[in-house]
C-alpha cells in the first residue's frame, strides 16, 4: 500500500508543469480568491456549499405568496410546534406523523412521512434538502 502511494506521488510530481510566473496565494472558498473571515465562516458553517443570496428568492418567477412562504421557511419563521412553544403555546411539540420534535428542518427535510410526500410529488428529498440548506438563515 505504501509503495503504491509513493508511486502515485512520484507520478504526480513528474506530471506537474512549472511556469516562470510568480506564485500567488488563492483562497479557494472565496469567489475572488482572497482570504476573509467571512468566507471562512461561510465555508465552515455551510460545509463548503456556496450560499445563495437571499435577494435571489425575490427574483424567482413564482407567485409572491410562495416566495413569502419560502422566505419564512428559510428564516425559521414558520409556525411549527417548536416555534409556537417559544411564543408560550403549551401544546404538544412533537410531529403528529413520526413523534419527533416539529421544527422547520424536521417538517420539510427530516420527517420520514415527508419523504413519502416528496416522492409522491416527484421530487427527491435529497434535491429539496440541498436546495433548503443553500439558503442563509
Amino acid at each position: 500500500m505504501l509503495a503504491l502511494d509513493f508511486q502515485s506521488l512520484v507520478h504526480i510530481i513528474h506530471c506537474t508543469q512549472l511556469s516562470e510566473e510568480e506564485d500567488a496565494m488563492c483562497w479557494r472558498w472565496d469567489p475572488k480568491g482572497s482570504f476573509s473571515t467571512h468566507a471562512t465562516y461561510n465555508f465552515l458553517a455551510f460545509r463548503g456549499i456556496q450560499v445563495i443570496k437571499t435577494n435571489t428568492l425575490w427574483k424567482l418567477g413564482i407567485q409572491h405568496k410562495i416566495k413569502a412562504f419560502m422566505w419564512l421557511m428559510m428564516h425559521n419563521r414558520i409556525l411549527t410546534k417548536e416555534n409556537l412553544s417559544k411564543k408560550g403555546w403549551q401544546g404538544n411539540t412533537y410531529c403528529i406523523f413520526c413523534g419527533q420534535l416539529e421544527t422547520c428542518d424536521h417538517l420539510f427535510c427530516n420527517c420520514s412521512y415527508m419523504q413519502h410526500i416528496w416522492f409522491w410529488l416527484g421530487e427527491s428529498q435529497e434535491h429539496f434538502q440541498h436546495w433548503y440548506f443553500l439558503w442563509p438563515t
